[in-house]
């Protein structure tokens, strides 16, 4: 099961989070592309009652795969929250988070719900 986790995070610290998660990224796509060649590599020398252990092998690659993609999905998102930011925000959608730009987290916000 995936979960969103926030927190707060100054605005100039955000490329090196981003940088750190693609990474990340890079290492676990390294390690999923090694184990796809082992796994091509054994495909004509095993007997066929081991093609079970292939099959379980292939479905964990493709979850390892699919997680490599939300990395990177999520990365563009948030360079896409970063830019806009930087370089103004012009018709962006009102289903897309916003960035919080307030300098301090431990302000609250009152909404009287009036306006």
């Amino acid at each position: 099961m995936r979960v969103k986790i926030s927190y707060g995070l100054d605005i100039k610290d955000v490329p090196l989070k981003v940088a750190e998660l693609l990474s990340q990224t890079a290492i676990k796509t390294d390690k999923t592309a090694t184990s796809l060649e082992r796994i091509s590599s054994q495909v004509d020398d095993v007997a066929e009652e081991d093609y079970l252990y292939l099959l379980k092998m292939l479905a964990k690659i493709k979850s390892e795969i699919v997680d490599i993609d939300q990395a990177i999905t999520e990365s563009q998102q948030i360079l896409v929250g970063l830019n806009n930011y930087y370089n103004g925000e012009e018709n962006v959608s009102d289903g897309r988070s916003t960035m919080d730009t307030s300098r301090n987290a431990d302000e609250q916000t009152t909404d009287t719900g009036e306006g």
